[in-house]
């Protein structure tokens, strides 16, 4: 007599993909959405999501809410300068201390700054740490400026 096994397909191979239920499928859609745009944040330090271009983000009004000296891991957010920084979509830049010049982004998460302060022309790059509706941080080498609108 001859022996004859009918092959069958393991249980993992039997499970139908259209049968798994639709809200455990939308959540899983939701994870790798939240999960892709976290890798593809720009800014150290935010914002997480962004709808806004950089340029409209960037443009308005700020006064400064923070000096952090990042050497001496010390902020300081007490008796810090008055000067309002105005940065319009077009790329101008003005400050209430009467510098005007443009700014653009330069490489990566750089802002390139070109003012004339007091008749003096002068260029600076500095990084942007956050760049969210209200807030702006940058950074140069040794401290960080905290803004908001």
């Amino acid at each position: 007599m001859k022996y004859t096994r009918e092959f069958t397909k393991p249980f993992f191979l039997e499970i139908n993909l259209f049968s798994i239920d639709m809200k455990f499928s939308k959540l899983v859609l939701i994870f790798l959405t939240v999960l892709i745009a976290a890798s593809c944040s720009k800014y150290q330090d935010g914002p997480f999501l962004s709808f806004r271009k950089k340029s409209k983000r960037l443009a308005g009004t700020y006064k400064m809410t923070a000096i952090v000296y990042i050497d001496q891991n010390i902020s300081v957010t007490e008796n810090l300068p008055q000067t309002i920084f105005t940065y319009t979509e077009d790329g101008k830049y003005y400050s209430s201390a009467g510098d005007t010049g443009t700014w653009e982004f330069g490489d990566g998460v750089d802002l390139n700054i070109k003012s004339k302060v007091n008749g003096v022309d002068s260029s600076w790059t500095v990084e942007i740490m956050r760049l969210a509706n209200k807030d702006l941080w940058l950074r140069s080498s040794q401290e960080e400026w905290h803004f908001e609108e």
